[in-house]
């Protein structure tokens, strides 16, 4: 454990006598290594659980949930930071906005404030996010960010119909 190493004599100068100390750590570094191998048999990992996915039943796609058209706002996000959206089904009526506090947001406030009056909560807001296949990842994020800070609890993202994809064209 501990060895006390005594020095040589010599002649000469008469010196105090100072014993050494070495102590040896090969037993503390085998009870760590015990500990170690002890806690890794020990322990219990988790096993890997699949998760579920919860699809829709057949007979759900044939009759699909109907959803008024005043609850809906879509969202078209087209090339070059270009931002279209509409109320309900009316594309025709579509119309441009900005990314900016005063843009987007302003629109997803106002859709609020409109079904919470007639709804009577503005969580009842269905939002749905089409982008193109144009427009870019920090555009989706931007969205999905207003989606957050608004506290938009329904949200989709949705492929473009022809009809998204003709407003993306006409109005480019």
């Amino acid at each position: 454990m501990a060895d006390i190493q005594l020095p040589t004599k010599q002649k000469g100068v008469r010196k105090c006598k100072k014993l050494s100390t070495r102590v040896d750590l090969t037993p503390m570094v085998d009870l760590g290594f015990l500990l170690i191998t002890f806690f890794i048999f020990t322990t219990i990992t988790n096993s890997p659980v699949a998760t579920t996915l919860v699809m829709p039943n057949e007979t759900d796609l044939k009759n699909p949930t109907k959803i008024p058209k005043s609850k809906v706002l879509q969202i078209l996000l087209a090339e070059n930071n270009k931002l279209y959206y509409y109320f309900g089904n009316d594309a025709h009526k579509s119309a441009t906005t900005s990314f900016a506090s005063n843009g987007l947001r302003k629109v997803i406030i106002n859709k609020q404030e409109a079904v919470a009056k007639k709804y009577g909560s503005k969580k009842e807001l269905i939002l749905i996010i089409k982008p193109l296949h144009s427009c870019n990842l920090q555009n989706v994020t931007n969205v999905l960010d207003e989606v957050q800070i608004n506290g938009v609890t329904r949200y989709v993202l949705s492929e473009p119909t022809k009809q998204d994809l003709q407003i993306a064209s006409i109005k480019h």
